[in-house]
This record gives C-alpha cells, sequence and structure tokens, in this order.
C-alpha cells in the first residue's frame, strides 16, 4: 500500500507540523489545497502551535481559506433564507444535506470547510413542483445537452446543477439517499422521513443518519479529488455526536444495518481510524466484521483514492486505483449493458485537448457539497 501522505499524516496529529522544513511546508500546503482542507489545516496547525510557529505563507494561505469559509458560511444562510420563502408552502418537507446541514445545524464539520453548492433533498413526489419553483425563480442548468440531462435524471439521485442567473448561487436538487442498482426503498424512505426538523421549513438528517449519508456517498461516489476532505467531515460529525450521546455508537451500527449501509459504513470508520485517528470503539469493528471481505482490493485502491490528488501524494497505481474507483462507482448504479454504452459514448465524445485546456476564462470547477 502507497505511504500516507504528508498532509494525512499532520491532520492526524498536527503536532508534527513543528519539525518540518521550508520544503516540506510547501508540500502541505500545496496537499491542502488540492484536497480542499485548507481551512481547517489552518484551524488545526493554531490549535496545536503557536500562530509565530507558522510560515507566513501557510498563514496567508489558511487564513485566506478561512475567509472564504466564512464568507460561504454567510451565503448559504442567505441563500436558505431565499429558499425558505420559495418552499414555504410547499407540503412536503425540504432536507438539508452535506455542507449546507452542517452550516444550518452549527456542527463542528462546518468549521473552515469550502465547499461550492447548496444541497437540498426533497422526496420523489415533490421533484417537478420544487424544479419549477426554483427555475421560476431564475435557478437554470446551464450549458448541458441531452444524454447528459437524460443521465442524471436516470442514473443518479439528483438533477443536474442548477446555477441562479444573477447571484451564480449553485444547488443541488437531490431526490434519493443514493442511486443504487440494489435499492432499498424502505430503508431509505425512513431515512426521510425519520429527518429531524431544524425551523418551519427546513430538516436535516438524524445524526446516525447523517454519518451513514456522507459515508455512503464518499464510499459510492467515483471522483475521490475532495475524499479527504469528505473523511474529515465524517471524522468531525462522529466526534460531535459521540460526546452529545453515549448511545451513539450502538445507535449507528444498529441503523446501519436497518438501511443496508454496514460496508460503506465500515469502510469509513476503517480509514478515518487508520488516516486520520478516530477511536473506534472495539465492538462496533466487530459488528463490521463481516465487511472485511473485499479488504484486499478495496482498501489499497481507497487509500490512493483518499490521499490528496497531487503528484507528491502519489505512487505507480494511483491512477489506475483512481480509474477502477470510477468505474465501480458507475457498476453500483448502473445495469452492465447500460454502464457499457455509456461509457463507450463518455470516451467516443472525450475531447482531451479541451480536458487539461479549458477554455480562457472559464471558471474553476466548483468544489461539490
Amino acid at each position: 500500500m502507497t505511504d500516507v501522505a504528508l498532509l494525512v499524516q499532520v491532520l492526524r496529529d498536527p503536532s508534527t507540523a513543528c519539525g518540518l522544513d521550508g520544503k516540506a511546508w510547501d508540500t502541505l500546503l500545496r496537499q491542502s489545497r488540492s484536497a480542499g482542507v485548507s481551512g481547517k489545516l489552518g484551524l488545526l496547525l493554531e490549535a496545536a502551535m503557536p500562530r509565530a510557529n507558522i510560515p507566513e505563507a501557510v498563514r496567508r494561505a489558511t487564513d485566506s481559506a478561512l475567509t472564504i469559509a466564512a464568507k460561504i458560511e454567510r451565503d448559504v444562510r442567505l441563500e436558505l433564507y431565499v429558499l425558505a420563502e420559495l418552499f414555504a408552502d410547499m407540503p412536503e418537507p425540504v432536507i438539508l444535506l452535506k455542507g449546507t446541514a452542517y452550516v444550518a445545524a452549527g456542527l463542528e464539520a462546518a468549521r473552515g470547510r469550502v465547499f461550492g453548492d447548496i444541497d437540498i433533498l426533497v422526496p420523489q413526489a415533490s421533484l417537478a413542483p420544487a424544479e419549477s419553483r426554483l427555475k421560476r425563480a431564475g435557478w437554470s442548468f446551464g450549458p448541458i445537452d441531452a444524454y447528459d440531462e437524460r443521465y442524471y435524471r436516470c442514473w443518479t439521485h439528483e438533477l443536474p446543477p442548477m446555477e441562479h442567473q444573477l447571484r451564480g448561487t449553485l444547488i443541488d436538487v437531490h431526490h434519493a439517499i443514493l442511486q443504487e442498482r440494489r435499492a432499498a426503498p424502505d430503508a431509505r424512505v425512513r431515512m426521510i422521513t425519520d429527518a429531524q426538523a431544524l425551523d418551519d421549513r427546513f430538516r436535516v438528517l438524524q445524526p446516525v443518519d447523517m454519518v451513514l449519508h456522507a459515508a455512503a456517498h464518499l464510499f459510492s461516489d467515483g471522483e475521490f479529488d475532495k475524499g479527504l476532505r469528505d473523511l474529515l467531515d465524517i471524522v468531525w460529525l462522529i466526534r460531535d455526536f459521540a460526546v452529545r450521546d453515549t448511545g451513539f455508537w450502538d445507535a449507528l451500527l444498529e441503523r446501519a444495518t436497518v438501511m443496508r449501509l454496514r460496508r460503506p459504513l465500515y469502510h469509513a470508520l476503517d480509514h478515518a481510524s487508520r488516516l486520520l485517528g478516530l477511536e473506534v470503539p472495539v465492538s462496533v469493528f466487530r459488528g463490521l466484521d463481516g465487511e472485511k471481505r473485499f479488504d484486499p482490493i478495496m482498501r489499497p485502491a481507497m487509500h490512493r483514492g483518499l490521499m490528496p490528488h497531487h503528484p507528491s501524494a502519489a505512487d505507480g497505481l494511483t491512477q489506475l486505483a483512481h480509474h477502477f474507483l470510477y468505474l465501480r462507482a458507475h457498476y453500483l448504479r448502473m445495469p452492465l449493458a447500460n454502464l457499457a454504452l455509456h461509457l463507450a459514448r463518455k470516451a467516443l465524445r472525450r475531447d482531451p485537448v479541451r480536458e487539461n485546456h479549458p477554455a480562457p476564462g472559464a471558471p474553476p470547477a466548483p468544489q461539490r457539497g
């Protein structure tokens, strides 16, 4: 298995940064930018050492990330105010997900977190009315061809990303917890109906479901470029919830069984404990013992996926691991025949020149929720 990246070592134990030389600090900073965790790195470093001991360039970079994170938090709160008015008389609940939920619920996981879109979930029955209201209020799909829009609607759990024409706000409207080839509809509906009211309009998933949702998305996704950030979310969520509720761990294990999400929970706890030092009760790992059978393949692949996507954190098998995770994610959501046709179409449409050299003035890809 590949080595653990410097960034992961420092996130696990920030005091180890005290002995870094200039080159190592530079590597640390580049890896944190690549992983989208510069804000959280700044919080951890300042808690572990005097601010004066942190090189000025690192302080500037982490301060900048924290300023951006604070702006995102303000923008999210303002946008939720607008959305609350927009959905005020819609009978079905609107559930906040991912970074949006962490901000709205005031969770530790929101501190220093940089993300680019608002994630909401509405029941399938409310999807068309919600989409219609958003379009009337100024959101649109932007440039997307008919095939890609159909792909989103048929083979993912969300609509294509929508952007507000004036404010530039991005919103992802989910209509299911996950897109799965072998769905567990009763369990998923239960996760939605058991969501907790945040205020008169919005709900958030209950704590155990919030962790399971984060784990399921991270380890069912094919794009791991922000995987380390999302794993850090899981660590901070669990530490937050376990302090508040002494029965959290037992409830998490029981809920994972009911929701048929034991495998992503195992992957999340395995990597969070190995990489980031999350303390997991032995009884919980013992309860998930049956999920270890794919470790010889999955653990090294996911390990490489979770490392910062930066040359300093890669080895000779990193690209292969990324391709494997990408194909696995599609396999989990599509029948094989549809998957083969989809990948063939993507390969024929691929334009490597455009991918490697975006059009002048093109905005950077947003960091998903």
